[in-house]
């Protein structure tokens, strides 16, 4: 009984710190950029281990074509998150948001 006493905290930390270590990276080619609707292409890219192991490609010419691009953001959701907890990290995915510039 005593295990099952020492080993609560320790599942709630660590599910605490794998739930919380959410990340997002973001690439504004100007300070300008103004986000103010939803993203013009999102998709969830697969890595493992961690995410430690994989590659992800985004032709960002291909999704805004002859617009310039705004703001290119990877990041692992809540739900990413919970992919890579089910899975013990061995797949842990990141979403990727692209937005493109608008004409005025």
């Amino acid at each position: 009984m005593k295990l099952i006493t020492t080993m609560r905290p320790l599942t709630v930390l660590l599910a605490a710190f794998v739930l919380g270590g959410c990340s997002t990276i973001t690439i504004e080619p100007t300070t300008e950029a103004l986000v103010t609707g939803p993203a013009d292409f999102e998709k969830s890219q697969g890595f493992f281990l961690w995410g430690l192991v994989g590659e992800a490609r985004v032709d960002v010419q291909e999704i805004c074509g002859h617009e310039a691009v705004e703001i290119v953001k990877t990041q692992m959701t809540f739900s990413d998150g919970v992919l890579g907890l089910v899975t013990f990290g061995i797949y842990s995915p990141h979403s990727v948001l692209v937005w493109c510039e608008k004409e005025p």
